[in-house]
């Protein structure tokens, strides 16, 4: 059995509803919902190239971690960013690279096929989009985003790039969660 990624688009507000039927009319997709600003669905992993026919969404990330953190807003700076920093030992990071090759046509750089996990050298930048009212945080997006940025270079190894980069891990944190 294929294995299934979710994926969430970003869409202009007020056309959530014309890329939700423009996404289950063109895409074998499944559990197509929509909310302000965004549509999120499943599809085989092996079917997300399609996704570059649509025409209505801005932007499409796959979701391989999501999760609430109770209480960010009650820590301390240094405490909210450890828990941040923890989370990445839960992500799909199998299912990310997967879809990153898949989507770039199962090449790396130089051509390569198919690698392992732990011997792809990707080049990323962490991106962090909160939501809600910033003042609640001890913390800056840029906090939040160097931090588990330095993270992922210690686990994988893998080069960080603002400006040239392979993948872009984006860090949603919405309100208090």
């Amino acid at each position: 059995m294929t294995e299934s990624v979710e994926l969430f688009c970003t869409v202009i507000t007020g056309f959530e509803k014309v890329a939700a039927k423009e996404i289950a009319q063109k895409l074998p997709a499944r559990n197509v919902e929509w909310s302000r600003g965004n549509v999120r669905f499943f599809i085989d992993l092996n079917l997300i190239s399609l996704t570059l026919k649509l025409r209505s969404v801005d932007n499409l990330y796959a979701v391989f971690y999501e999760n609430q953190i109770e209480g960010l807003q009650n820590m301390s700076k240094m405490e909210a960013i450890v828990e941040i920093q923890k989370q990445i030992s839960f992500c799909n990071w199998k299912l990310a690279v997967e879809a990153w090759q898949t989507m770039n046509g199962n090449k790396l750089s130089g051509g390569s096929k198919r690698k392992s996990l732990f011997i792809v050298f990707i080049i990323f930048r962490v991106t962090c989009k909160r939501c809600g009212e910033k003042s609640m945080h001890q913390f800056t997006s840029m906090d939040a985003a160097s931090k588990f940025g330095a993270q992922i270079n210690n686990v994988f190894g893998w080069k960080c790039s603002v400006k040239e980069f392979d993948m872009e891990v984006v860090l949603r944190i919405d309100r208090d969660q």
